[in-house]
């Protein structure tokens, strides 16, 4: 089934999918309550598309297209989706919140970007892949790299000489499990 054959019958999925919503009706919880929604009912790739397709069509009908961002977007649909990922089918939108509480956090994603890369145009066009680990500022990775080469026995972890065993970068890696992740350790 096409993503957009598909009709919900929640009442905010609707009137997102229609722009009957008000533009300050539709707050974070919204995003995610709507994001929710599409991944527990459509392979990830249609759900992010729809996502993707109505927020900015959403944000169009409501002369607010530059408040789109492609990172934050992308990144909470990811986050969302991966919380999802064995939750049980009868699972309520209320109980997903308490569960996964660091996806309500309106700070979890721009934690993982230097100060100014959220403000930037980038952002806004493509996904940008976080700047810093989880936990751990980007100076701090930074010194930790510099003071001991890679390749060496005591070379400090970085996304330069380290692969996953699927030979993923811990940066790529890093888009789904830092949204899940950051907000744990406040």
């Amino acid at each position: 089934m096409s993503a957009h054959a598909l009709v919900f019958d929640d009442p905010l999925v609707g009137a997102f999918e229609t722009c009957t919503l008000a533009r300050d009706a539709f707050r974070h919880r919204d995003h995610v309550d709507v994001v929710w929604s599409y991944v527990r009912a459509l392979p990830f790739e249609e759900a992010a598309l729809r996502f993707v397709t109505n927020l900015r069509a959403f944000a169009a009908h409501h002369g607010a297209s530059q408040k789109f961002r492609a990172t934050i977007t992308w990144a909470y649909l990811a986050g969302v989706a991966e919380a999802c990922e064995g939750a049980p089918e009868e699972e309520t939108f209320e109980t997903f919140e308490r569960r996964a509480a660091h996806l309500f956090a309106r700070t979890r994603i721009t934690d993982l970007y230097g100060p100014g890369v959220m403000a930037s145009e980038r952002v806004r066009a493509v996904f940008v892949l976080p700047q810093r680990e989880a936990g751990r500022s980007s100076r701090t990775r930074t010194k930790m790299a510099s003071t001991s080469g890679p390749g060496s026995p005591s070379a400090a972890p970085t996304s330069r000489n380290i692969r996953s065993s699927s030979g993923a970068s811990p940066s790529a890696q890093a888009t789904t499990s830092a949204v899940s992740s950051a907000g744990a350790r406040r």
